[in-house]
């Protein structure tokens, strides 16, 4: 079941909040679906609830590691994370899908798996003379009723390096 969570319905500019009024709005919902136990709940929302980190082959600018990217990470933040990640666990939703900043990124918080999107339109990740667009790619296994692989692709715009693939294993 896919739940979709709009992140951008009270923010201010890049900031984001969801809202108690929505998670109970929600909760309603999954109140209502029969066998809730049965399905595999993964949730959708723009922006990100962690900090996002580069992929080692992508170097964070000078600018960024200093206070540039802390200023705009706070800047395009979820204000209240804390609390739908406190909705989640509590709903025991193991996967959550987002976009938000343009950067692939994998990682399991604590039996939570958080997946960006990246960016496979714009401008994209830039690392010397190239420039990385990126998708994911996710096998789902059916049987086992969860995801098995995420699949990081960079294809370099500019074809001077090789596509690049990450694989990451849930």
């Amino acid at each position: 079941i896919l739940i979709k969570i709009d992140s951008t319905v009270e923010g201010n500019l890049a900031r984001g909040k969801v809202g108690q009024k929505q998670l109970s709005d929600i909760d309603e919902e999954l109140e209502n679906i029969p066998n809730l136990q049965e399905y595999t709940l993964v949730a959708m929302l723009h922006h990100h609830l962690f900090q996002i980190t580069r992929d080692e082959f992508l170097k964070q600018r000078w600018r960024e590691k200093v206070f540039v990217g802390k200023i705009m990470d706070s800047s395009k933040a979820l204000v209240d994370s804390q609390e739908l990640v406190w909705w989640l666990r509590k709903h025991q939703i193991q996967y959550v899908l987002h976009g938000h900043k343009h950067l692939p990124f994998f990682n399991n918080h604590d039996g939570m798996y958080v997946i960006a999107a990246g960016s496979s339109c714009g401008s994209g990740a830039k690392e010397s003379d190239s420039r990385y667009l990126s998708y994911n790619v996710l096998k789902y296994s059916h049987r086992y009723k969860c995801f098995k692989y995420c699949f990081i692709v960079y294809d370099d715009m500019t074809l001077q390096d090789r596509q690049r693939i990450i694989v990451n294993m849930f």
